[in-house]
């Protein structure tokens, strides 16, 4: 299994827990709401450690916020101080920023998460 299997394998685990449909990259077409889209990228290396950056859009559809802002709120205090190692893979999550993203559809509610990870690859 790659690093990066490993590293989405554990992260969709983690997200689950919180929200039971969770996507990468993409969420289905016809996705029941409310429902998680998370995405890596690289920031920079350092030696070992590869510094991610792991954004997470909560998504849901209507008027009221509560949900949204609940499972927002659980994702930041479940990744907060969250230390992971394994046999393969070992990070740790620091949650950024929450922010409200405005979409054209006013009924459609997103918020954007965003959480550093400092990821290393066990040998």
């Amino acid at each position: 299994m790659s690093k990066t299997t490993a590293l989405r394998a554990v992260l969709t685990a983690r997200l689950q827990s919180i929200c039971p449909r969770v996507y990468y990259g993409q969420a289905d077409l016809n996705a029941a709401r409310p429902y998680l889209v998370y995405t890596l990228e690289q920031l920079g290396q350092e030696d070992d450690m590869h510094r991610l950056e792991l954004e997470i859009n909560v998504t849901d559809y209507g008027v009221d916020t509560a949900t949204v802002e609940t499972i927002a709120d659980s994702i930041m205090d479940a990744f907060d101080k969250w230390y992971y190692i394994d046999d393969a893979i070992q990070f740790a999550a620091y949650p950024d920023r929450c922010q409200s993203v405005t979409e054209d559809d006013r009924n459609v509610i997103r918020r954007r998460l965003l959480i550093e990870l400092h990821f290393y690859e066990r040998r």
